[in-house]
């Protein structure tokens, strides 16, 4: 059995036997600061024995968990794992730390043996700019130091945990076997065992072979003649017991057959009931090849098989890159977008009143007076109607045919407001007859027909007496407008005013006319 082998092992080493066994490279290093360690905790299980029923045992595993993650990694940063008094680091292969992608960012030596691991990152850590949530998980075990203890301790970097014996899931108490360590005893029947020991200084693995001697059936054999072709005899390497392991006594005389290897020994046991061991060794390359060992004990043959090289553990980590700060020319090109949709909404408000300015403009439809056709048709009271004041922008687009000559005669009658106009009605009268106005008529015949015409352009007469009549209807020059245009002031009455002041002054004027005829 393994475990009763490294004890063996152990008490050989301490009678000065020679073990095969790793040797570690590793470099002893202070803990970096970079490295943060957490949640560290080791269970120990206790199991059925022959002897001593539910027990932990000397040789017994323990299993170690830890957290830990690293900011900025260099190669060569590193935390140690130091076992407390009772345990040690078992024969086993050092281990690596993987990332995410299965790259080595750092690895976890040891001596077999001893209570120290270093774990110490790689140059694969540098790609990293942190590593976190890395785990790591390890087996040492209990040696003979720990018989009898109920707990110790482990230190990860700068963190340390108890380990308590028989604590099942790490939560610092024991669940049974809480009476400490037991030494371990023989199994009742005999059997060989195997187990990997390591790397020796010439980088070979080394595999150990347990071979046992005792009587079974009654037999009372004492002389006992191990061999195991192959394989190499462990000096002082035979123990015989009659009850635990650590109680046995090494045996005197042991005579090992001459050559290399040394694969035979002969001894003596103390009595018929001791149960004896025999240590041997085999080296081989470095291989993940399962070994196999068969041994002879006094003829009997017993075979091992399966044993391969085993890590102490395994741990990883997720390798990071630092986040990159996000752009901050970001915000500021949202600032050029605000400022041209102010102008936007300010600029159609000046242009909208500039429209309305320019229809006043035609009000200025003046060149009306200046047709001054002396032959106003009689038809001239037809567009008398339209003499009010020509407000209406839309007014000018129908007074385009007025300043034409040669329209009077049917659709300008109203350019004869001039008193020259009735100058050529009054043919028979006599000129020298008005020395105030030599344009006026002098003469004109009450009966004529052609009177109103003539007089509706001295509308203006009436309000001045003394003035000169033919200047003032030059104010009624809208009326060269068509009948047919729409009148602006139609809905305040002023259509009707205007012809009844037209109508009166026709009639001021006639009678005027009448009375310097008289006079004359």
């Amino acid at each position: 059995m393994r475990r009763s082998s490294a004890l063996a092992a152990g008490a050989l080493v301490a009678a000065g036997a020679f073990v095969p066994a790793a040797v570690s490279t590793q470099a002893q290093a202070a803990d970096s600061s970079n490295i943060k360690v957490t949640d560290v905790k080791v269970t120990s299980e206790a199991r059925q024995r022959p002897v001593n029923g539910a027990a932990v045992e000397a040789w017994d595993k323990v299993s170690l968990q830890a957290k830990w993650e690293a900011d900025a990694p260099k190669a060569g940063d590193s935390f140690a794992v130091k076992l407390g008094e009772g345990l040690e680091w078992s024969g086993s292969l050092g281990f690596d730390l993987l990332d995410q992608d299965g790259s080595d960012v750092g690895n976890c030596t040891f001596a077999v043996g001893s209570q120290d691991m270093t774990c110490t990152l790689t140059a694969g850590a540098e790609k990293w700019d942190k590593l976190t949530d890395g785990t790591l998980t390890a087996q040492a075990q209990i040696n003979n130091k720990g018989i009898e203890r109920k707990q110790s301790t482990v230190k990860v970097g700068p963190t340390t945990a108890p380990i308590v014996f028989g604590d099942s899931d790490g939560d610092g108490t024991c669940d049974a076997a809480c009476d400490g360590v037991k030494p371990n005893y023989p199994e009742a029947n005999p059997f060989k065992s195997g187990w990997f020991n390591g790397v020796n200084e010439q980088g070979k693995y080394v595999f150990m072979w347990e071979v046992r001697a005792q009587n079974t059936g009654g037999a009372k054999n004492t002389h006992w003649v191990v061999k195991d072709p192959g394989a190499n005899y462990v000096d002082n390497s035979v123990l015989c017991t009659t009850g635990s392991w650590q109680a046995g006594q090494g045996v005197a005389n042991v005579k090992v057959a001459p050559g290399w290897p040394k694969e035979q020994v002969e001894f003596d046991a103390p009595s018929a009931d001791s149960v004896c061991r025999v240590r041997f060794y085999t080296t081989t390359e470095p291989t993940k090849a399962a070994q196999a060992n068969t041994a002879t004990v006094n003829g009997q043959t017993f075979s091992r098989s399966g044993i391969t090289a085993t890590q102490a553990g395994f741990g990883n980590a997720q390798g990071g890159k630092n986040a990159i700060p996000a752009p901050t020319p970001t915000p500021t090109a949202t600032a050029p977008t605000v400022a041209p949709s102010a102008p936007e909404t300010t600029t159609p408000t000046p242009t909208a009143t500039a429209p309305t300015a320019a229809p006043s403009a035609p009000e200025t439809t003046t060149p009306t007076p200046t047709a001054t056709a002396p032959t106003a048709a009689p038809s001239a009271p037809e567009t008398t109607t339209p003499s009010p004041t020509a407000t209406a922008p839309t007014a000018p687009e129908e007074t385009t045919p007025a300043p034409t000559p040669s329209a009077p005669d049917a659709t300008a009658p109203a350019p004869a407001p001039l008193p020259s106009a009735p100058a050529t009605t009054e043919a028979p009268g006599s000129n020298s007859a008005g020395p105030a106005d030599p344009t006026a008529p002098v003469a004109p015949a009450p009966a004529d027909p052609t009177a109103p015409a003539t007089t509706e352009a001295a509308a203006p007469a009436p309000q001045q007496p003394g003035a000169q009549a033919p200047k003032a209807p030059a104010a009624p020059a809208p009326s060269t407008r068509q009948p047919a245009s729409k009148p602006s002031l139609a809905k305040t009455g002023a259509s009707i005013v205007a012809p009844a002041l037209i109508a009166g002054a026709v009639i001021g004027g006639g009678v005027f006319l009448v009375r310097r005829g008289r006079r004359a």
